[in-house]
């Protein structure tokens, strides 16, 4: 290596190994003898496979990077792009600080107190082994902190990838915000899924302007999301209704020849729209906490028919013809909007209104 005394190994070696090392001296007379050698044994496969995870960052470790030394969770990893001497770091309560944490007393934090540098700063958790067809629901707690006298905004967004570096952050956005104000922690929460089963890591991506300051977070979770069956029996008029459309919860369904159509939703409150051709439409909320079944009953709506029919003479006074087919109602009204006569007719037909010209 040379004239050195430190040596940083940029090194990916496999988890749960053991591996030794020794540093052996030199000077013209050769190589120094006898040195100690020394062992470590790499961490252990961080990757998670049981849900649900909880990281409050409570316990971190130091890591050593060439912008200086970062403090996060073991298994997580960052990206530090730009100014290199800002990056994602712990932050603990103190006393003139007593609610940087959401929950116990340590949160992770960005600092965009640069003059000229946005952020550009990634912090992944660790790799996670996810299931296709599986909801899950990701959630996490944020806030800004106010610098002294200035309006600051922060930006943050939350993506899926393949791997812990921003080239691989191309899945779905679970988070996005380029105009955080709030002061206090908020939760988000959203549900996803995924394409294929595999392993997948969560982006933390802070790009906030220059000059502006700092963006919490803390509680990071995931869980696979419970849904239950809500089964909803469609009828039409009293019969079984096939074809018909049930939108829930961003679901689409049709039901089966039965009138039959199964969603899967989790607990909460959801707005359920049914739709089916010749029948009116029906819109209601349920609250879901467990399995159920919901009956849905759609009535005919009456299409309205072209009659042709002529009336004469037009203009006249007393008796008028009406030429027709079918059974059809008549009603006269007079200038005020009165009913006059009410009448029902079939065919070729007459009224007289010689008595009610004057009403």
């Amino acid at each position: 290596l040379g004239d050195v005394t430190s040596y940083f190994a940029e090194l990916e070696l496999p988890y749960g190994t053991e591996y030794s090392w020794k540093v052996v001296a030199f000077n013209a007379n050769g190589d120094a003898e006898n040195t100690a050698t020394w062992s470590f044994t790499t961490m252990q496969d961080p990757t998670i496979v049981s849900l649900p995870y909880l990281e409050d960052f409570n316990l971190y470790v130091e890591h050593s990077a060439p912008g200086g030394t970062f403090r996060y969770p073991l298994g997580w990893s960052l990206e530090n792009n730009l100014s290199q001497y800002y990056c994602w770091d712990k932050l603990s309560n103190n006393a003139n600080s007593p609610e940087n944490a959401h929950s116990d007393s340590v949160a992770m934090h960005l600092v965009g107190f640069s003059f000229t540098d946005p952020m550009d700063d990634w912090l992944f958790t660790p790799p996670m082994q996810l299931e296709a067809g599986v909801t899950y629901e990701f959630s996490f707690y944020y806030k800004t902190s106010a610098f002294p006298g200035e309006e600051t905004v922060e930006k943050l967004e939350v993506l899926l990838g393949t791997d812990n570096n921003s080239e691989a952050m191309t899945g779905t956005s679970l988070f996005y915000d380029d105009n955080i104000t709030v002061r206090s922690y908020t939760q988000h929460a959203t549900s996803f899924q995924v394409d294929e089963s595999g392993v997948y890591y969560l982006g933390f991506h802070g790009f906030s302007d220059p000059y502006q300051w700092i963006m919490h977070i803390d509680d990071v979770q995931v869980q696979e999301l419970v849904t239950y069956d809500v089964t909803f029996n469609v009828t039409g008029d009293g019969q079984p209704l096939e074809g018909a459309t049930v939108n829930v919860g961003g679901q689409s369904l049709t039901t089966n020849a039965d009138g039959v159509a199964v969603a899967e939703l989790a607990n909460g409150s959801y707005v359920y729209e049914v739709i089916a051709s010749g029948f009116g439409t029906a819109v209601e909320m349920i609250s879901v906490s467990g399995e159920q079944t919901i009956n849905v009953n759609l009535t005919d709506v009456v299409s309205e028919q072209k009659i042709d029919f002529n009336i004469y003479p037009n203009p006249g006074k007393g008796v008028f013809n009406i030429s027709g087919q079918g059974e059809y109602n008549v009603e006269v009204v007079n200038a005020v909007g009165q009913v006059v006569l009410s009448q029902t007719m079939n065919g070729n037909s007459s009224i007289d209104l010689t008595n009610r010209a004057s009403s």
